[in-house]
């Protein structure tokens, strides 16, 4: 399994703007082969600081993802909203 967190850091200007637009991201990949979980997240502490969590079954469906029609048209405009965060890449250790 594949895990990845996408940090987002906004203003909080463009707080419910970024929302908005995930809301119809998560919507669209929760429908996608291989998607085990895709939510979006706002901290608790910081509401600047907004996190999609994602969960996929294989490298090669996270890639699909990320070359879906909706993921190119959605996420360039979060982009447009984001000043800063990170996005790390996990592989779920076997125990």
């Amino acid at each position: 399994m594949i895990a990845m967190v996408v940090q987002i850091i906004a203003e909080k200007n463009d707080i419910q703007k970024i929302k908005e637009i995930a809301e119809k991201l998560v919507i669209e990949t929760k429908k996608e082969k291989g998607c085990i979980e895709y939510d979006f997240y706002t901290s608790i502490e910081d509401t600047t600081s907004m996190s999609f969590i994602e969960k996929w079954e294989t490298k090669d469906d996270l890639e699909n993802h990320l070359n879906s029609e909706h993921f190119k048209k959605l996420y360039p405009e979060i982009c447009k909203y984001k000043i800063g965060g990170e996005t790390v890449l996990y592989e779920k250790y076997k125990v």
